[in-house]
């Protein structure tokens, strides 16, 4: 069997672009090479999926420690994640209500009507920011949940759609896995985007069949973001101005849903959930 051979170098760049600390270049390098044959081809392995945002749970954590410890070469690391994600499941909502509307077109003008307190109508822009990394892209756009029979209050919500590069300079759209946020998972995602949960967050159960996914984990200096639909993963990392817009409109939907609420109240209720989530005990 041939020697199993490990970039220090790559590894580094990989992690860099992930925005996951990196050590001194030497001493990756010692790491790297006091490591064994077997945890070589592990280490090859989990940075290569690393590279390609479709890692498992634990994989960024096992080599960050791979990486520290060099001289433990032998010793056996548990794959288990050090911080397990928040799974929050939509299983207990109507499945039609994880999509996008069927009836959106007629939301795609860029101004539209809404009502605030006191009865003044309004224009409403419809918000939508673009996100572009190397191998995907994502959009993140203010958008209104189905209404259900009987329900008469229009409810906001945010849409997001990712998408992969395709060979030329553009993504590939038409392939797009859209994932619209939940009324419940709003705060949620806003505790997420404002660095307030002590772990990643992974929001399961979308969609008709149940087989949409979003993860939203902070890894240094950006957060790193996955959407998926069954065996299909899209991945990107966001940077800071980004992930501020994303917030944006996170927040713009929870005001437009409570308008008798202030800001520094709404900002207050989101701490306290993300305070109650922080103590929710990890199974």
């Amino acid at each position: 069997m041939s020697e199993v051979v490990v970039s220090h170098r790559w590894i580094a760049q990989v992690l860099k672009q992930r925005g996951i600390p990196v050590p001194d270049i030497k001493v990756l390098e010692v790491a790297v090479a006091q490591c064994s044959e077997e945890i070589r081809a592990r280490l090859l392995n989990a940075v290569t999926l690393i590279e390609r945002g479709t890692e498992e749970a634990g994989d960024i954590e096992w080599v960050r420690g791979i990486l520290k410890a060099p001289a433990q070469k032998a010793r056996k690391v548990s794959p288990d994640h050090e911080h397990p994600p928040f799974v929050v499941s939509a299983a207990p909502v109507p499945p039609q209500a994880t999509e996008p509307r069927l009836d959106r077109a007629q939301f795609q003008e860029k101004r539209r009507l809404a009502e605030v307190p006191g009865g003044t109508v309004v224009p409403v822009r419809r918000v939508k920011h673009h996100i572009y990394a190397s191998k995907a892209a994502l959009t993140i756009e203010l958008d209104t949940l189905r209404q259900q029979p009987g329900e008469e209050d229009v409810v906001r919500t945010v849409l997001i759609e990712a998408a992969v590069t395709t060979s030329g300079s553009g993504y590939d759209w038409e392939r797009k896995i859209p994932f619209q946020l939940m009324r419940r998972e709003l705060p949620i995602v806003a505790c997420a985007l404002l660095g307030l949960l002590d772990r990643p967050l992974a929001i399961e159960n979308h969609g008709p069949e149940r087989n949409k996914s979003l993860r939203i984990e902070q890894q240094g200096s950006k957060l790193f973001v996955k959407v998926s639909q069954g065996s299909r993963s899209i991945a990107l990392p966001v940077d800071c101005s980004d992930a501020y817009a994303w917030n944006a409109i996170v927040l713009q939907a929870l005001q437009l849903n409570a308008p008798s609420l202030s800001d520094s109240l709404q900002l207050q209720l989101i701490h306290r959930v993300a305070e109650m989530m922080n103590h929710t005990p990890t199974k």
